[in-house]
C-alpha cells in the first residue's frame, strides 16, 4: 500500500515518466533526437552512472569489437542497461556499427516478436524482398526467413549492433533473439535477470555477471548524484553505512540521491527517508 501511494503520487506529478530527459535537463547532458522509429534510438546514459564499471565496460567493448555477442545478467537495478547503452553510444560514436537497433522487452513487452522484427526492418531501411508477415505464434522458419533477410539487409550497411534489454524467459524473448541474431559483420548484446536464459542465448558469446557496486563506488556514486553543494565530510561515515546497508545497488542510491528534490513524494516518506 504505501509503495503504491509513493508510485500514485510519481505519476500524478510528472505524467508520462521518462527518465533520460528529466536527468539530461537537470544535467544540461546533450541528448540525441529520438526518431519516430523509437527502435532506431538510444538514450545515453550520464557518466555518473558508470562509477564502478570501467572493467566491465572495457571487457564488453573488447569483445563487440571483436565481433562477439555479448550477454549481461545479474539483479535488476544493478546497473546492466546503464553499461549497454553506453558501450552502445560510444561504439556507434566511433562508427565500429552504422546504426543501434535497441529493444528494451520487460516482463510484458508491449509489442510482439513479429511487431519487433517488422519495426526492425523499417529502421533498417529494409523493404525490397520482404518475406511474408510473421504470423503471431512465428515458426523456426518463419524467424530463418526474417533472419537471413535482415542480416542481409544489416550486412549492406556495414554492420548493426542489437541491443536487446531487460529479456524475461519467454516466446516473446526467444523469438526476437532468434530473428535478430544476425551473424558477422552485426552482433548483439542481451541482458536480463536469469543468468541460465542469457547464457543460453549467448552460447558462444562473452557473459557476466553485473554486481551491485562496492562500497566505494557506491559512496563516490551517491556523492555524485546528490551533486552541489558538496556533502561535508563529516558526514560521509554516514554515507558509507547507508550505502553498506542498501548493497550498492545502483538504482536505489540514484532514488535515494534524488529524495532531497522530489517535489512528488509524499512528506511523510521524505522525512522518514
Amino acid at each position: 500500500e504505501d509503495l503504491k501511494e509513493v508510485i500514485d503520487a510519481n505519476r500524478k506529478f510528472h505524467g508520462p515518466y521518462n527518465h533520460w530527459a528529466r536527468a539530461a535537463k537537470a544535467r544540461e547532458h546533450p541528448m540525441p533526437k529520438p526518431s519516430d522509429d523509437v527502435v532506431n534510438w538510444l538514450p545515453c546514459p550520464p557518466q555518473a552512472d558508470l562509477v564502478g564499471r570501467e572493467e566491465l565496460v572495457s571487457r564488453v567493448e573488447e569483445a563487440l569489437r571483436s565481433g562477439t555477442s555479448v550477454g549481461l545478467y545479474g539483479l535488476g537495478g544493478a546497473g546492466k542497461t546503464s553499461v549497454v547503452n553506453w558501450v552502445a553510444r560510444h561504439l556507434e560514436s566511433e562508427a565500429r556499427f552504422e546504426r543501434v537497433l535497441s529493444i528494451k522487452l520487460g516482463q510484458t513487452p508491449d509489442d510482439t516478436a513479429p511487431q519487433i522484427v517488422e519495426k526492425c526492418a523499417s529502421s533498417l531501411g529494409a523493404v525490397k524482398g520482404r518475406p511474408a508477415r510473421l504470423s503471431p505464434a512465428p515458426s523456426a522458419e518463419e524467424l530463418g526467413e526474417w533472419r537471413r533477410f535482415l542480416s542481409a539487409a544489416a550486412g549492406k550497411r556495414g554492420g548493426v549492433l542489437v541491443v536487446i534489454d531487460d529479456c524475461w524467459p519467454g516466446k516473446v524473448a526467444e523469438d526476437t533473439v532468434q530473428a535478430l541474431r544476425l551473424g558477422a559483420p552485426s552482433v548483439m548484446v542481451i541482458t536480463g535477470r536469469d543468468k541460465a536464459w542469457v547464457a543460453a542465448n549467448v552460447p558462444r558469446g562473452y557473459q557476466a555477471e553485473v554486481f551491485p557496486l562496492d562500497e566505494n563506488a557506491a559512496l563516490t556514486l551517491l556523492l555524485s548524484e546528490i551533486g552541489a553543494p558538496p556533502v561535508p565530510e563529516t558526514f560521509h561515515s554516514d554515507f558509507r553505512a547507508l550505502v553498506r546497508k542498501i548493497g550498492g545497488l545502483p538504482i536505489a542510491i540514484v532514488i535515494l540521491a534524488g529524495v532531497p528534490r522530489a517535489k512528488w513524494l509524499p512528506p511523510r516518506y521524505k522525512r522518514n527517508l
